[in-house]
């Protein structure tokens, strides 16, 4: 996600620093829980979208690649609509800065998510992002 607070590029993630993310939250549920997802997100007016992994699991959500900016997993809330889709909502609190956020609102269907999510950052400064993703096998 590349917005103000540039970090440098580095590689993925590691299962076991994914997993740790989880374990700084209590534990919950979620109707969501035990899928990931992968696809992209979009900056507006930004030309090029960005890879994009989210995780699912202990009613907390992960978005991987924001885990280089401080942010970890943050509780959502989940419900199911009238045809069946589940619509969600995460507020993800970066770990270094109180103030700055991340608000997730997002909708799946038919195994691929969309939704949005807004950086607001320690400044108060918000950048909106779209996403959407596939999902891939259940995580374990």
């Amino acid at each position: 996600m590349s917005v103000e607070n540039e970090k440098p590029e580095r590689e993925s993630p590691s299962r076991e620093e994914i997993d740790a993310c989880f374990t700084r939250i209590a534990p919950g549920s979620g109707p969501l829980d035990g899928l990931t997802f992968e696809g992209t997100a979009s900056e507006e007016g930004k030309p090029e979208p960005e890879p994009l992994h989210l995780v699912f699991r202990q009613g907390a959500l992960l978005a991987v690649e924001c885990m280089r900016y401080a942010f970890g997993a943050g509780p959502y809330t989940a419900s199911t609509t009238g045809d069946g889709a589940i619509e969600f909502t995460s507020e993800i609190r970066s770990l270094e800065h109180e103030t700055e956020n991340h608000l997730w609102k997002g909708r799946v269907t038919d195994g691929a998510i969309t939704g949005t999510m807004v950086w607001t950052n320690r400044e108060g400064k918000s950048t909106k992002m779209s996403f959407e993703a596939r999902a891939k096998k259940p995580d374990g």
